[in-house]
């Protein structure tokens, strides 16, 4: 079996087991946000991850159950025992979908309509069963007078400017689409008036021919800039006011997830470190330096001129980031961090309520005695699940104990709650930058960022250690 599948076919299960779980607790407390936030990433990762394993029976399902999630998550719809059966429903069908994708290497043939038509239903808030109820009595059919035949001239249509037919497949999110993206400056896109009812022929043409001017002007400077400009010289954020150039209209994206807003799955550019902004204007993006991706995370581990940056956001208590600890960080730090081609730089993340976060501060005050990675391996050799109350008072001083720190000095630096502001800051950091997710990286050098998300096979690393 091919190691990226198998490792898909064990996470799954293992998400889906958790939100089983995590179901029956929300229908008995269903105004928990951050119990029902936990569930809607973990449908939203399987989706996710179907759909760029090209697995469209699954990630229908998949993307069936989330969109009653999100609808409950924005307030649309509220928990009910109905659903929550649905949504059960929804994911032994996911089970049986799985044990034959495991038995055979391929999606069983089929389609699952009968259960997306219940789940969109209750998504539109029809619950379920109510295709079961007695139907409406059909009225008596009224007797049909003539038609008087009325003749009306049709009016000639105005020409209007054909629009692209857009299949369901193109509306599906971003994640449906490969998890390792390439950041690149992106602009606004530049829409013209080609939809308003009144435009004439004339005025087509005359758009037509101002497009070309423009792309003819476009190229005319993307040939003759100066080829050592670097990158990270031209680079602007998704904020950036229009620019001459055109860009073709994308399809609609339907925004599935709230948090963070939609920026980037194009991230803020790298600028060179003694680069400054040329204008003061508010309306000018938002340049990111190396330094200010790294600052107030972790120590550096690796060289600290290493070329190719991994910045890390993770949470201790989350599954994924244990597994990619415990197995590609090995290889990695091994390979490429001990050999001066890699740094590694972890930003905490915590998703998992206050456990995640007085872990993530315990590190830091393990930090103040100069042994943050010794402690940080430490939490996640003692890994013992995602909210299954293993992290304690007790056990960090067990930790700080097998690390050798001063435990007066360490309990003294939580009991002040001493790095709450920084963990909080860094949180906030992540989502002013996309991050929505854990583990997800940035890995840069000073011309281009790479964005990968979840707990990827050691070959997405290592062909983006290869891209940049």
């Amino acid at each position: 079996m091919d190691d990226m599948l198998s490792e898909f076919l064990t996470e799954t299960n293992e998400s889906i087991d958790e939100v089983d779980v995590e179901l029956v607790q929300l229908e008995q407390d269903p105004n928990n946000p951050e119990l029902l936030a936990n569930i809607f990433r973990l449908v939203h990762t399987i989706k996710g991850t179907c759909g760029f394993l090209g697995l469209p029976r699954l990630e229908k399902v998949a993307h069936s159950g989330e969109n009653i999630l999100g609808k409950i998550r924005d307030g649309v719809l509220e928990v009910s025992p109905e659903i929550v059966t649905l949504i059960l429903e929804a994911l032994d069908q996911i089970k049986v979908l799985l044990a034959e994708l495991e038995a055979n290497q391929v999606e069983p043939e089929g389609n699952d309509q009968e259960l997306i038509i219940r789940l969109d239903a209750a998504a539109d808030g029809a619950l379920p069963g109510a295709a079961a109820s007695e139907p409406e009595p059909e009225p008596e059919p009224e007797p049909t007078p003539a038609p008087e035949p009325e003749p009306t001239p049709t009016p000639e249509p105005e020409p209007e400017e054909p629009k692209e037919e857009v299949s369901a497949e193109q509306t599906q999110e971003q994640d449906a689409k490969p998890e390792e993206e390439v950041i690149t400056p992106t602009q606004e896109e530049t829409t013209g008036s080609s939809e308003d009812k009144g435009l004439s022929m004339l005025n087509i043409i005359l758009y037509i021919l101002g497009a070309i001017a423009v792309i003819a002007a476009g190229i005319y400077f993307f040939m003759r800039r100066e080829p050592d400009q670097s990158a990270a010289d031209i680079a602007r954020s998704q904020s950036q006011e229009p620019t001459p150039e055109p860009q073709e209209e994308q399809p609609a994206q339907e925004e599935t997830y709230s948090e963070p807003e939609p920026q980037p799955e194009t991230e803020q550019p790298v600028q060179e470190e003694n680069q400054t902004e040329t204008t003061e204007t508010e309306e000018n993006s938002k340049i990111y330096t190396v330094s200010k991706l790294i600052e107030s995370g972790s120590p550096i581990m690796g060289e600290s001129n290493a070329p190719i940056t991994i910045l890390e956001w993770g949470d201790y208590q989350c599954t994924f980031c244990y597994k990619f600890h415990q197995n590609t960080l090995s290889v990695i730090e091994d390979d490429f961090i001990k050999t001066g081609k890699v740094k590694l730089v972890f930003k905490d993340f915590p998703l998992n309520g206050p456990d995640s976060q007085l872990a993530a501060e315990a590190a830091y005050c393990a930090e103040d005695q100069g042994k943050y990675w010794q402690y940080h391996d430490e939490l996640y050799k003692n890994w013992g699940g995602e909210r299954t109350g293993w992290v304690t008072r007790d056990s960090l001083d067990r930790f700080a104990d097998t690390v050798s720190l001063d435990l007066k000095e360490f309990n003294k630096c939580l009991d002040d709650h001493k790095y709450e502001d920084r963990v909080n800051m860094l949180h906030e950091f992540g989502k002013e930058l996309g991050i929505d997710a854990t583990p997800s990286f940035l890995i840069f050098n000073d011309q281009k960022i790479i964005k990968i998300r979840g707990n990827q096979p050691l070959e997405v690393f290592l062909k983006t250690f290869d891209e940049l």
